[in-house]
């Protein structure tokens, strides 16, 4: 081998080399490029599933609060009907002291039967509303995680025959309802099904077309 060809060799594997690298740099490109695409599309897809979560967290709380606030509102109003009747009552109990001072006997004997009366409507306590036990409970709004946690921590990524799956379910559904659009359309007529009537051939065409 001369030196000259060496030298030619050596510069046609330079070049080589050289489009080599320079794939190797375009390939390094687009991997960064591909890995922040698909870093984006991942980051996306869970913002999109923590705002489910959050909205439906939103939705949950929000009953519960709507419970809570039913049964504040109803158990103040029954203390305050509970405190207006105990008010009552002290009010009669000072009217009881009072006309058992009171020294004229025709004035006591006249006083005692409306307040006994009194003493009476304010020992009931028939009209008013009684708690059930265990309404405090908040308990039936129970949540349980555990098969959802499950399925979180199983997240990843779709293989690709997962995927060539979910593609022929695609198409089979777009191909059944593209059968039921055709089925559920106007009918063809009938006339246009039936084959055409065969032409009336002229006897002397046949003739001299045979003679020929």
């Amino acid at each position: 081998m001369e030196l000259s060809d060496g030298i030619a060799m050596m510069v046609g594997n330079n070049d080589r080399m050289q489009g080599i690298i320079s794939q190797l740099e375009e390939t390094c490109r687009a991997i960064e490029e591909n890995g922040r695409r698909q870093k984006t599309m991942v980051c996306e897809k869970f913002d999109q599933l923590y705002s489910v979560l959050e909205e439906k967290k939103r939705e949950m709380s929000q009953k519960v609060t709507d419970e809570q606030e039913e049964k504040l509102s109803y158990i103040r109003s029954l203390t305050r009907k509970y405190g207006d009747h105990l008010e009552q009552s002290c009010k009669v109990v000072e009217m009881g002291i009072q006309n058992m001072e009171e020294p004229e006997m025709a004035l006591f004997l006249q006083n005692t039967k409306p307040l006994l009366k009194k003493i009476t409507d304010a020992t009931s306590t028939a009209h008013l509303d009684k708690v059930e036990r265990g309404y405090e409970n908040m308990d039936h709004f129970h949540v349980e995680f555990k098969k959802v946690g499950q399925a979180l921590r199983s997240i990843d990524f779709i293989q690709e025959e997962e995927e060539e799956e979910h593609d022929d379910e695609e198409g089979e559904a777009e191909d059944e309802e593209a059968a039921q659009t055709v089925s559920e359309g106007s009918a063809v007529p009938t006339a246009s099904l039936q084959p055409p009537e065969p032409q009336q051939t002229n006897p002397s065409t046949v003739t001299s077309a045979t003679s020929s």
